[in-house]
């Protein structure tokens, strides 16, 4: 079995372990990708209206 861990700086260079797990698929070799997802912040559109959100967007974007 092969095991593909790590977490990548890109979403370029994570499509590289990505296709590697695919093609071991397709050759018929078990295969696992362990990774934990990168940090996210989500607003909504009705967050967009509360008032402190441009603060909130900017300390996201700074983090």
């Amino acid at each position: 079995m092969r095991v593909y861990r790590g977490e990548f700086a890109t979403p370029a260079a994570d499509r590289e372990p990505t296709a590697e797990l695919l093609a071991s698929a397709a050759d018929g070799v078990p295969a696992v990708r362990v990774t934990a997802p990168p940090r996210q912040v989500a607003f909504g559109r009705r967050d967009a209206r509360e008032s402190g959100f441009e603060a909130a967007k900017r300390a996201a974007e700074e983090a």
